[in-house]
C-alpha cells in the first residue's frame, strides 16, 4: 500500500517540506546541477533550497553537452561560476575580491561528492568555468545524511554559505538556514518512515 502524499510538495507526509518553505530572494543566480539519484533521494535538500529561492534554475543529468546546459539555463549578462573545492590551483575568494554579487551566476553540483566528481569528470568543459572557493563556511548541521570528510556541506547549506559571502550579508538565507534545521528535526523524528 502506497503511503500517503502530500498534495502539494508530492512527498510522503512524514517528509513533507510545505511548513518549512521560506520564500526568499538573493542577488547571486543560483543554478543546481542534480545527479539523476539525487532527485527522488529522501534526504535531498535541494528540493527545501529550490522551494526557498524561487528563482533558483534546476537540471538533472549526469553528462549534459555544453551548448544542451547553454540552452536550459538561458542566457545572461552574468558570469558563471563553479561552486566546487579546487586542489593545487587558485580559486577565485570573493572576500578578497569585488566581485558583484548580482553579477554571478552559480553553479552547483549536487549529489554525494563520488556523483559530483563524478558530473565533473564527465563535463570537462566545467574544468573551464571560473571556480569559487568558500572560505569560512560554517560547520555543517546536515546531521542526517554522512559527509565524505569534514567540513562538507549540503547542496543547501553550501548554496547558503555562497550566498552569504558574495552579498556580505546573511539577512537572505537565515531563514533558509532555520527552515532547514526545523526540517531536519522532523526527518530525525520520523526516520524510520522517509
Amino acid at each position: 500500500m502506497a503511503r500517503p502524499l502530500c498534495l502539494q510538495c508530492q512527498l510522503p507526509i512524514a517528509r513533507c517540506l510545505c511548513e518549512y518553505i521560506t520564500p526568499s530572494q538573493s542577488d547571486v543566480e543560483i543554478i543546481v546541477w542534480q545527479h539523476p539519484s539525487e532527485i527522488n533521494h529522501p534526504k535531498n535538500s535541494t528540493r527545501l533550497l529550490a522551494a526557498c529561492l524561487p528563482e533558483l534554475k534546476l537540471i538533472h543529468g549526469e553528462s549534459i553537452p555544453k551548448e544542451v546546459f547553454s540552452r536550459e539555463i538561458g542566457s545572461s549578462h552574468r558570469t558563471l561560476y563553479l561552486l566546487f573545492p579546487q586542489e593545487n590551483e587558485a580559486s577565485v575568494d570573493s572576500s578578497s575580491t569585488d566581485i558583484d554579487a548580482s553579477s554571478v551566476r552559480l553553479l552547483i553540483l549536487d549529489g554525494t561528492w563520488r556523483k559530483a566528481r563524478k558530473i565533473l569528470h564527465l563535463n570537462p568543459w566545467l574544468g573551464q568555468l571560473p571556480r569559487l572557493a568558500l572560505t569560512h563556511p560554517r560547520p555543517s548541521r546536515y546531521h542526517i545524511r554522512k559527509a565524505e570528510r569534514e567540513g562538507q556541506l549540503s547542496t543547501l547549506e553550501a548554496a547558503c554559505s555562497a550566498i552569504e559571502q558574495l552579498e556580505k550579508h546573511a539577512s537572505n538565507t537565515r531563514p533558509i538556514l532555520s527552515a532547514f534545521d526545523q526540517y531536519l528535526l522532523k526527518l530525525s523524528r520520523f526516520r524510520p518512515q522517509c
